[in-house]
């Protein structure tokens, strides 16, 4: 499971819509456990690739973002990207990339306006995509 808040939600969608038509990407910041991955914050990242069906982020963006997130006690728990005009499920080059230990939060934004999200994780024994449960939760996460 996933755990994330309407309002990183919100700021992944702002994203999204704002690279339309073309894949935007981004890093998920947060805790893991043995059974949920808690996002504390997004990061975008530069898509290297200008198409609109594939996403390579810059390696060094997500380098840095890895560094500044270890000094402060988080982890890359994730990925999200967009899926311009596409469903919100896992392409085979999504697949031939994907790393078992990572989520993978993918937006379908259809024609710039609707979004919707789903994450995915990579089963390593069979090399493919399963649905992860998305767990969206109102305010802060760590309230008591």
């Amino acid at each position: 499971m996933i755990r994330i808040t309407e309002d990183l939600l919100e700021q992944i969608s702002k994203n999204v819509k704002s690279g339309y038509p073309k894949e935007v990407c981004g890093v998920l910041a947060g805790e893991r456990d043995i059974e949920i991955k808690t996002v504390k914050e997004v990061h975008p990242v530069t898509n290297l690739e200008s198409a609109k069906d594939r996403f390579n982020m810059d390696s060094k963006e997500f380098k840095r973002i890895d560094d500044e997130l270890k000094a402060r006690g988080l982890a890359v728990i994730g990925v999200y990207h967009s899926h311009p005009d596409a469903p919100a499920s896992p392409s085979e080059t999504d697949r031939a990339t994907a790393w078992p230990v990572y989520s993978y939060l993918i937006f379908s934004v259809i024609k710039g306006k609707g979004v919707t999200a789903k994450s995915w994780e990579l089963n390593e024994s069979s090399k493919t995509f399963e649905p992860e449960e998305l767990d969206i939760i109102d305010g802060e996460i760590g309230e008591a």
